[in-house]
């Protein structure tokens, strides 16, 4: 099943050249690519010859239609363990009501989900309603790459210096507000080039510390893009942006591609994103 799985990837690679990249459809591929990773479980020692940065996921296991009716539950999931079973209608999540919601909004409150937390689900089964509950068991993505640049790439510990902190797209960003991953392009400072995704099997490129030049693109769900058919546009020529991000040492900051998914919000109609710092966390300069 691998081997069928990586030469159906290898059938894509050429539709990402750089002479002529079409964004809607890399980040579409990026997205259905990280859906057969999972459902194949790769793991990083397959040694894949396209990779992604690493990715943190929540996914509870209980497969709902568009009237919140559980259709399947996933052997060993947390839905299973919890007690939910097929024919079960969903109330609520962690005593929030989603009876006027979409399917999209649910997955997202899920995925926003922290490891260990406490996930409980009331659900109506009959004429009864049961409330049902588990610890959240995030899972890890592993890293694969699409475009390829050896010569270029470089990790984390190629940086020599006593300062220094660090960048990361690792952790999923909370999509129900907006924020959406987010490919690093270029780094200046650390000359690095990644194509569209950076290699490290580390969760964090280490940078050094005071203002650094980076050049990011978004990867934007296609879902909530295609709200409005004019981004679809603009992601041909604005999906890429480059920032200055203040790194102060010992410090990892988690980026992120946040959306403006209000367009009364935006200040300039062709901005309908931006590169985010949506978390930063601590760790030594080793």
């Amino acid at each position: 099943m691998k081997n069928r799985f990586l030469v159906l990837l290898s059938l894509f690679v050429p539709m990402l050249s750089a002479e002529e990249v079409d964004v809607e459809k890399q980040v579409e591929l990026v997205h259905e690519v990280r859906k057969a990773l999972m459902t194949a479980q790769i793991k990083p020692q397959n040694n894949l010859t396209i990779e992604e940065p690493a990715r943190s996921f929540y996914h509870f296991g209980a497969v709902l239609d568009k009237s919140f009716t559980v259709i399947a539950v996933t052997p060993g999931s947390d839905a299973q363990v919890a007690g939910i079973k097929t024919g079960d209608s969903l109330i609520s999540v962690n005593s929030q009501i989603f009876n006027d919601a979409e399917i999209a909004q649910v997955l997202a409150y899920m995925n926003d989900l922290q490891d260990g937390d406490v996930i409980s689900v009331q659900v109506k089964r009959g004429a009864d309603e049961m409330t049902f509950s588990s610890k959240v068991k995030r899972q890890t993505l592993p890293a694969w790459r699409l475009q390829l640049n050896p010569d270029s790439a470089q990790t984390a510990a190629d940086v020599t210096t006593t300062d220094c902190g660090y960048v990361s797209v690792f952790l999923s960003p909370p999509l129900s507000l907006h924020r959406h991953a987010l490919g690093i392009n270029e780094i200046k400072a650390i000359n690095f080039k990644g194509g569209l995704f950076f290699r490290s099997q580390e969760h964090v490129l280490k940078v050094p510390t005071g203002e650094i030049e980076l050049t990011v693109q978004e990867l934007i769900s296609p879902d909530a893009i295609k709200r409005y058919r004019s981004d679809l546009q603009r992601r041909k020529s604005n999906a890429t942006k480059t920032f200055t991000l203040k790194v102060e040492p010992n410090t990892v900051y988690h980026l992120a591609a946040e959306y403006f998914a209000n367009k009364s919000e935006r200040q300039d109609k062709d901005e309908y994103w931006q590169p985010i710092v949506w978390k930063t966390s601590a760790r030594s300069c080793q």
